[in-house]
């Protein structure tokens, strides 16, 4: 199949996916299911007012807990289309809300640590263990007092009602720590595609000697395969996620497929980069007039490839240009390997003489 045909055919599969969810999901909006009697999967306005012993709710529209609600575990709602959220009722375990307004009301209860993030936060019941708010405006009631600590995060003090004399705390920054330089992710990533390269090269030679045919004769083909393998996977992404926004239910049950595919495609990738690298350092032996085995081949084409990115890649001003090496590298590779079917397929087309 030409390159033109194959990206017109993957736009045309991604867009009846995209028709069938949305079609799906209007078909469906008021698709109510329980799972295990804990999940709760809801297309229309979820109210709750009863005993449970752990509740779940992913929901497309508003979440109530009226207060006759009695929860012996942890509660976790999730409104996906930012509608509001509002917990009257008991809680003796944690609380995990999200919504466009989550309102804990004066009649609520949380005997365990809450977390409330949304645009607009009301905090008037009583919580006894710690309380992290993240959103946009906040009021505080006077039952707030109560809590163990107040953590703040992304707030300014507009909104904030402070009548139980409540003592904010700083918001934990629990990513602070352990950023890592992106010369050193990539200085690691091409250490580490080096070795498998040398690797690769002698326990696959068979299969890494079809990838490299593929490059060498069809460059433009696995260039434009490699394009529409990325564009594909943009498609697919967008449709699980909109999967997930209106038919959660659905988006569940495809996100394994969709890590399934996400995989292979890193397979891929690794496998195309692994000839290039070889492929690279050939190029130059020959040059040299110096014999090595693919095994040294393969070394020093890693080593020319992931020692100039990762140079770039120090530099703030030239990161983007590191991404964008490593971005056609991948694509390249995927290309080539899904061409010739991860390395079992030959290019190079064969007819039969009759004699």
């Amino acid at each position: 199949m030409k390159p033109g045909r194959r990206t017109l055919l993957t736009a045309i599969v991604v867009l009846l996916g995209v028709v069938t969810l949305i079609a799906a999901a209007r078909s469906g909006s008021s698709m109510q299911q329980w799972i295990d009697s804990d999940i709760m999967f809801s297309g229309e306005p979820f109210v709750f007012n009863g005993e449970r012993e752990t509740l779940v709710v992913i929901g497309q529209n508003t979440i109530t807990l009226e207060g006759d609600t009695d929860v012996s575990g942890d509660v976790a709602l999730f409104a996906f289309n930012g509608d509001p959220v509002v917990i009257d009722g008991a809680i003796e375990g944690d609380l995990l809300a999200w919504g466009a307004n989550v309102t804990l009301a004066e009649g609520g209860r949380v005997d365990g640590d809450a977390i409330l993030i949304g645009a607009e936060l009301a905090l008037l019941g009583r919580v006894d263990g710690d309380v992290v708010l993240t959103g946009d405006a906040l009021t505080i009631g006077e039952q707030a007092g109560e809590a163990r600590s107040v953590a703040v995060c992304g707030l300014a003090d507009r909104g904030i009602d402070n009548r139980a004399g409540v003592s904010f705390v700083e918001c934990p920054d629990e990513t602070e720590d352990i950023s890592i330089p992106l010369g050193w992710m990539i200085g690691g990533l091409g250490f580490g595609m080096t070795v498998l390269g040398a690797l690769g090269v002698s326990i696959f030679p068979r299969q890494i000697s079809q990838i490299d045919e593929a490059i060498r004769r069809r460059t433009l083909r696995v260039a434009g395969t490699g394009v529409a393998a990325l564009l594909l996977t943009f498609g697919i992404t967008a449709a699980l996620v909109l999967a997930l926004a209106l038919i959660p239910l659905l988006g569940l049950l495809l996100t394994p497929l969709y890590l399934l595919a996400l995989l292979i495609l890193g397979v891929a990738a690794v496998m195309g980069s692994i000839t290039l690298a070889y492929i690279v350092g050939d190029w130059l032996m020959s040059r040299l007039n110096i014999k090595t085995p693919p095994l040294v081949s393969s070394l020093v084409g890693g080593a020319l490839f992931g020692l100039p990115l990762t140079l770039l890649s120090f530099v703030p001003a030239l990161e983007g240009v590191a991404l964008l090496g490593i971005l056609a590298l991948a694509l390249m590779g995927i290309g080539a390997t899904l061409l010739t079917r991860f390395g079992t397929r030959r290019q190079e087309r064969q007819y039969f003489v009759q004699g």
